[in-house]
């Protein structure tokens, strides 16, 4: 956990008094680029300071911001006034978790992944949203939430470069547990699409498939060797969801558990 330096980004914008907030990010909000006639912040810096003080923060041990500060730090350049009361959401939002970290020791001795992908929430560039998460003995290890390099023509399709993505990180993750002497056959991941796990074992290229960037195969490859193995899980329990999109308070609370933030 890191409850010094969130205080210290708390104490930064002055909001240690300030009501907590139950999620980072309002499920109902729509962050947009500034449009004709709307300034930007008089103090672009402070946005600025702001953001990639949180984006420290939700890389090392604060998963369930990471969907959030993505979203933000897509502003950078030109924030209203609009993106800095978004920012100082997450920020009254940790106010109300300022002990919570990632927490081992509850769940079994193995490594699970889960990948999936929010089809266009792009408004901006309507680029899906990765996001995939390794947990072992109950909290997470590894995570991620970022935009796709390229757009996706459907939703099957977003969720096999979500896939595809995430199964590059469950290699690496094998080899460094093998270096620990932690010997396991294959990476157990999950995902909630039918038709992207279906992509995932057919190695037959069709024409619907065939303008898929070669790279995004590579969880073809793996599959077939054996280093990791896709199963269905439902939506409900995927725990990457909460990494490609503002959830209601219920679920949220819900993935955020399961990824062992406590």
């Amino acid at each position: 956990s890191q409850k010094l330096y969130t205080r210290e980004i708390i104490e930064s914008v002055g909001m240690m008094e300030a009501y907590s907030a139950p999620t980072p990010m309002c499920s109902a909000s729509e962050l947009r680029p500034a449009s004709e006639g709307e300034p930007a912040m008089a103090d672009g810096a402070k946005y600025r300071s702001l953001v990639g003080g949180l984006m420290y923060l939700s890389v090392c041990t604060r998963p369930d911001i990471a969907f959030a500060v993505g979203a933000l730090a897509r502003f950078m350049s030109a924030p209203t006034e609009a993106h800095w009361q978004a920012a100082k959401r997450v920020v009254r939002y940790l106010r109300g978790t300022m002990e919570y970290g990632v927490v081992f020791g509850s769940g079994k001795e193995s490594l699970s992944g889960y990948a999936d992908s929010d089809w266009a929430g792009d408004l901006r560039s309507r680029k899906s949203t990765t996001g995939f998460v390794f947990t072992y003995c109950g909290g997470a290890v590894s995570w991620a939430s970022r935009l796709q390099k390229t757009v996706a023509l459907s939703s099957v399709e977003a969720e096999y470069m979500a896939a595809s993505d995430a199964t590059k990180k469950a290699v690496w993750l094998r080899r460094l547990f093998h270096e620990f002497g932690n010997e396991m056959s294959s990476v157990r991941m999950f995902g909630d699409n039918q038709g992207a796990l279906k992509l995932v074992g057919n190695e037959q290229v069709s024409r619907r498939t065939k303008h898929i960037d070669v790279r995004y195969h590579f969880v073809r490859c793996m599959s077939a060797l054996g280093q990791i193995s896709f199963a269905y899980l439902p939506t409900k329990e995927m725990v990457a969801d909460v990494l490609t999109k503002a959830l209601p308070v219920g679920p949220f609370v819900q993935m955020r558990m399961q990824m062992g933030v406590k």
